[in-house]
Parts: C-alpha cells; sequence; structure tokens
C-alpha cells in the first residue's frame, strides 16, 4: 500500500481511476509513463477499493434504504429529494469549488489543499472571487478553459 493510502479521495478521482486502468488491461491505453502518474492512479485504486469494502459491508442497509425510497415508505414525494444536477448545470462558482476540492485537480494545479487550489483559480482566471464566474462572462469562459485543460490533463494521467 503506497504511503498516502489514507488520503480521502473524491469519487470522481476514484471512478476516473478505474475508468484509467480498465482502459490499460483492456490495451485501449498505456500505463502512465512517469512514477508519480503511476503512484496516483494507484493511490486512486487504493481509494476506490476502499470505498468499495465500507459499500459492502453495508450493502443490505443501502438496498432496503434504496428499496423504501423506490417504495414511497421513505416520505411523500418531493419530501428530502433533491434532485441531482450534472456537474455541468451547476452555476460556475459551485463548480469551481468542487473542482477545488477533488484531490485530482489540487494536484493538476499544484495545490496542497483545496483553499491554494482557490487561489491558483483565482489567480490563473484572473478574479477575486470565484462567484465572478456567474456574473462576469469573460471570467466564465476563463473558468471553462481551465476546466476543459483539467479534463484534458485527466484523460492524458
Amino acid at each position: 500500500m503506497s504511503e498516502g493510502a489514507g488520503k480521502k479521495l473524491s469519487l470522481h478521482a476514484q471512478i476516473k481511476a478505474v475508468e484509467a486502468a480498465r482502459r490499460v488491461v483492456t490495451g485501449a491505453s498505456r500505463a502512465p509513463a512517469r512514477a508519480s502518474e503511476r503512484d496516483y492512479a494507484a493511490e486512486c485504486l487504493e481509494a476506490a477499493e476502499r470505498t468499495l469494502k465500507r459499500l459492502a459491508a453495508h450493502e443490505g442497509a443501502i438496498r432496503a434504504a434504496m428499496s423504501a425510497k423506490g417504495s414511497g415508505e421513505a416520505g411523500s414525494a418531493g419530501e428530502g429529494c433533491e434532485t441531482k444536477r450534472r456537474f455541468a448545470e451547476l452555476p460556475l462558482g459551485q463548480q469551481s469549488a468542487l473542482r477545488c476540492g477533488s484531490a485530482a485537480f489540487q494536484k493538476f494545479l499544484g495545490a496542497s489543499d483545496a483553499l491554494q487550489a482557490a487561489e491558483a483559480v483565482r489567480r490563473v482566471c484572473d478574479v477575486s472571487s470565484r462567484s465572478e464566474f456567474d456574473s462576469d462572462a469573460a471570467a466564465g469562459q476563463r473558468w471553462r478553459a481551465l476546466d476543459d485543460r483539467f479534463a484534458a490533463w485527466m484523460d492524458c494521467a
């Protein structure tokens, strides 16, 4: 197990690592060339394994809760039911806040935590507050460009 095995990684990072590993195993892509990228991928896969083990330990309760919710036993229609919006549908300021909390995005920016990532985003996108992404079209475009570069980086990682 790597030394960062206790680190909490976002589910998004874990999913991306599993997808990348599948592509390597099936021959659709090559394993990362850099040791640091391989180490990060291994950390993500270890986190995914821990997540799956925690889910497996509570599988019965999760299935019962899902079944009860689906049958209406969890309350009246709409009660406590929040619609999950896709990431792209979220306000840009909220997207950037979520990204800054992601270990992969922090690594992409060279930040060690969410606060440093937020500072880097503000600096790179030339804003004083990430809320400007929603009120200033040019700032929003700069955020989208940065997020697109991150997506491309993730595809290569």
